[in-house]
């Protein structure tokens, strides 16, 4: 595989390349307003093209045996008046289209693309780089955070089509207790409780034969792969052995593992602690940087 710059004879390709991301982002989009009109390989390849022209821009191409596997093309964005007021970046570049073809992902091509474009990037004064990726695609999220880009400027948004506000005024959220199987009657209670007020109470923790080892390793299985589903953790932490707020080891486990779905994946998982910890809890320091980060909610039951 060999990285080159833009050569007209592989238009075709690159057009195709193009397509196929967008008919990639129509797929994965859940609020269905991508589109793949008519027009698009030939109007889209042509904007593409305009602003590598007017802007600096830079288009290179990963080739195999004649056929292009991937590109990566980028332009150059330089300081407006407002940014004059704001920042002291005068050339940033930006990423606007990096494309490996689906049968040959795996195999580095992305990344390599994506050092080429950087390498242009420092050669020309560039003090940073932008890339916008769409929400749903958490394949290319994970790629640039792979490759030490970091969610800096957000841009939200916000459906308003009316049955999807609907649907999320009575989607049910799926909740999960964690704590010590030694506490069924809190369990109980606190599940009551939160089926009353509209949850649903997906798993807890349930009394086994800890030297059953096939009865537990499926209780653990099945506990964890519920943390996968669930919207969030509810971590009872009452008093016992004389520690309040207490936290055993495979709560804390639990807990982070919830915290490690929400930073490495994406999730929006919140997790719950009804108590603060005790300083006597092993993982009180851990536990409380938790808290500070925000990766951690103390449970506040007249709002949540």
């Amino acid at each position: 595989m060999e990285i080159l710059e833009y050569n007209n004879k592989y238009n075709d390709q690159i057009k195709d390349l193009l397509v196929e991301l967008q008919q990639y982002l129509v797929d994965i989009d859940d609020w269905k307003t991508q589109v793949l009109l008519s027009n698009y390989r030939e109007d889209y390849f042509n904007l593409d093209m305009e602003l590598v022209k007017n802007k600096e821009g830079k288009i290179y191409l990963a080739e195999e045996n004649n056929k292009i596997v991937g590109l990566v093309i980028g332009i150059v964005n330089t300081i407006d008046e407002i940014d004059k007021l704001t920042n002291n970046c005068e050339k940033t570049g930006s990423v606007i289209e990096l494309i490996v073809r689906k049968d040959e992902r795996g195999k580095g091509i992305g990344k390599k693309l994506l050092e080429k474009i950087e390498e242009y990037f420092y050669f020309i004064d560039c003090k940073k780089i932008t890339i916008e990726v769409f929400g749903p695609n958490k394949n290319a999220l994970n790629f640039y955070k792979k490759n030490n880009y970091i969610a800096r400027d957000f841009f939200l948004s916000k459906n308003l089509k009316e049955e999807t506000m609907n649907s999320e005024r009575n989607q049910t959220k799926k909740l999960m207790i964690a704590c010590s199987a030694k506490f069924q009657k809190e369990i109980q209670k606190w599940k009551k409780y939160f089926e009353n007020n509209g949850y649903e109470v997906i798993n807890y923790p349930r009394k086994i034969n800890q030297e059953n080892s096939e009865e537990y390793k499926n209780t653990y299985i099945n506990f964890f792969k519920s943390l996968d589903e669930t919207d969030i953790l509810f971590v009872l932490n009452e008093e016992k052995n004389g520690i309040k707020g207490y936290i055993g080891a495979e709560t804390f486990a639990e807990l982070s593992y919830a915290i490690v779905q929400n930073i490495i994946h994406n999730e929006e998982k919140r997790v719950w602690l009804l108590n603060y910890p005790s300083e006597e809890v092993k993982s009180y320091m851990e536990i409380m940087n938790f808290i500070k980060l925000g990766w951690v909610e103390i449970f506040n039951n007249k709002g949540e």
